[in-house]
């Protein structure tokens, strides 16, 4: 199974530094920034809701699929498929 985020599914895990976030497949319903690569994530847009669990208060952001594969997966040093809400 691939461990990306997608309708059926979600990826949790911890990081290198100990956050727990939690990747989920969602399309955006208004104009957000990619922390990924700063550019906009337009309404319509299917993306990556990288909620950091750990975070207190907890928080979220808005990435490009491709984004958030290539800088945040690689930094998980746990991971688990869960299913998507």
């Amino acid at each position: 199974m691939e461990k990306v985020p997608n309708r059926r599914q979600s990826l949790q895990g911890e990081t290198f530094d100990g956050e727990i976030v939690r990747l989920a497949y969602t399309i955006a319903r208004k104009l957000y920034r990619c922390p990924g690569c700063r550019e906009s994530v337009a309404i319509g847009t299917e993306h990556t809701l990288v909620q950091y669990l750990s975070a207190d208060p907890p928080f979220h952001q808005h990435w490009h699929r491709q984004c958030a594969v290539s800088a945040l997966v690689p930094e998980l040093k746990t991971s688990r498929v869960v299913p998507a809400n």
